[in-house]
């Protein structure tokens, strides 16, 4: 700071982490048409030092390491002589000392009270979910996905200092973390007389709601949403261009995708979509 002043004395932060981190796969070709398997592994994301403070006198605070644990069974099958292929899934997720960003307040030496926003080891919880992926070929030419994930999450230990500073309580939900999602998309290949191509594709997608903050507050939740696109493009015999026209977000879904409540300051902040989109896009393609 220019004048001299500083809220934070000049101060050396150090420290090391080291990790052993495992994995495991297993893998069983149950016949020619089915494949299982079966994983564990484990990961960490390394702590640091919340760099911010507004309280005069308070050194910068100290955050831990975050760990998870996950196993995981799956199963691949092809059927319809070949042009059909499932995949499924189901996953467990330890998860201990996450690490979230909190808007919490802060009561300063002279009784007023402000909000500082900092990075906390909140303490454990728990991920459960499953995942399918169906894509089928009838005829060579068309292409049919759709995919379904299902996710549940739960925090089974929170530090007191959490709880007392209303960041969390057991009884929240993970922030970006939808119970249910969904996809599918076409895509059909059609040849044409000159020797060129013309694909046609469109796709959707659902989301459920979605929290945005750690505390849940609910100014800052996302409501279910579907969102639908599609694109045509075009490439000649030669291959070496490709023109497409596009139409993003069809149905104008504006929702929010992500936001930060500072009640201390009255004020909340969000984040929106981007609306109905369209046009057409040109590309040159160079090489052998």
């Amino acid at each position: 700071i220019y004048s001299g002043a500083s809220v934070i004395p000049e101060i050396t932060l150090d420290v090391t982490w080291d990790e052993f981190l495992p994995k495991v796969n297993l893998e069983y070709a149950i016949n020619d048409d089915m494949n299982a398997y079966a994983s564990y592994g484990e990961g960490y994301k390394a702590g640091g030092w919340n760099p911010r403070t507004l309280t005069e006198g308070v050194e910068p605070h100290r955050f831990e390491p975050e760990y998870i644990e996950t196993n995981e069974v799956g199963l691949t099958t092809t059927f319809w002589a070949g042009r059909a292929t499932l995949y499924m899934a189901a996953f467990f997720s330890d998860y201990t000392d996450i690490q979230f960003i909190a808007v919490t307040d802060v009561e300063l030496p002279d009784g007023t009270t402000t909000v500082d926003t900092t990075i906390n080891n909140a303490g454990a919880g728990e991920i459960t979910g499953a995942e399918f992926e169906l894509v089928v070929r009838p005829i060579p030419s068309l292409m049919i996905h759709a995919g379904l994930g299902l996710l549940d999450t739960e925090f089974t230990e929170l530090g007191q200092d959490v709880i007392d500073a209303g960041t969390a309580t057991l009884d929240n939900d993970f922030i970006q973390s939808p119970e249910v999602t969904f996809n599918a998309a076409v895509e059909f290949s059609q040849d044409l007389s000159s020797g060129g191509e013309i694909v046609w594709f469109t796709d959707v997608a659902y989301k459920d709601e979605i929290q945005r903050s750690v505390q849940n507050f609910e100014d800052l939740v996302t409501d279910s949403y579907w969102q639908w696109n599609a694109r045509a493009s075009y490439m000649p015999s030669s291959q070496n261009w490709q023109v497409a026209a596009f139409v993003t977000n069809i149905t104008d879904e504006i929702y929010m995708t992500n936001g930060v409540d500072v009640r201390g300051l009255g004020s909340t902040e969000a984040y929106y979509s981007r609306p109905r989109e369209y046009g057409v896009s040109f590309k040159v393609f160079f090489g052998n």
